[in-house]
């Protein structure tokens, strides 16, 4: 399944405005890309443009579904929340991540505020944000590149890697089936007995 390569840079904290910064969680993540004129470019869902600006756009994770740290003034169990939270992030390589006791979702000191890394999209939901595939460090393929996402691409995402942690739910629609159920990874197996279930028993909060 084709995807295009977009460049960039995860960005968990504004330097300049740590207060109103980012609130990454276990499945959503802030993307500074290196060429927007991708983003614009990759296919609207649901019509919606995508909600870019100077900071970035938010990336929701493809195929996964992780219990809410924050929703519409609520959330869902924290402890499972959190720890998907932290695996993403020290998944894409941020570390010594602090957050405000009065403003727990945002970032309030990290050894760096943004590290290179790359998505594979195939378009932007209803809300704005880009749906993909998230990765750590520099690819191999230029930016904009169609990537054919097979198995092994699958396997080396940070979405897989959180699945098989049994901190997130599977989420994934029918045009992915083929791909996902082939990871060498076990990528659904390891959803189906992921702790993410017995944790969302115990909430069932409002979910994205």
């Amino acid at each position: 399944m084709p995807y295009t390569l977009l460049r960039g840079q995860f960005v968990i904290r504004y330097d300049d405005i740590p207060r109103q910064g980012p609130e990454p969680d276990g499945d959503t993540i802030k993307f500074l890309p290196d060429t927007p004129g991708l983003v614009e470019m990759l296919p609207r869902r649901s019509g919606s443009p995508p909600a870019l600006n100077a900071r970035g756009i938010s990336v929701r994770l493809e195929a996964i579904d992780a219990l809410e740290t924050h929703f519409e003034e609520t959330h869902q169990e924290l402890g499972g929340a959190n720890a998907a939270r932290a695996a993403l992030l020290d998944g894409l390589g941020f570390t010594n991540v602090k957050y405000y006791d009065d403003l727990p979702n945002k970032v309030e000191s990290v050894d760096q505020s943004r590290l290179p890394g790359y998505v594979l999209s195939n378009g932007i939901d209803a809300n704005g944000r880009m749906i993909g595939f998230v990765y750590s460090g520099v690819p191999s393929a230029a930016d904009g590149a169609s990537v054919f996402l097979d198995n092994v691409g699958v396997d080396g995402s940070e979405n897989a890697k959180l699945l098989a942690s049994g901190l997130v739910y599977p989420a994934f629609l029918r045009h992915l089936a083929g791909v996902i159920a082939g990871t060498s990874g076990g990528f659904v197996a390891a959803g189906a007995g992921s702790e993410c279930w017995d944790m969302g028993a115990l909430d069932r909060g409002p979910k994205r």
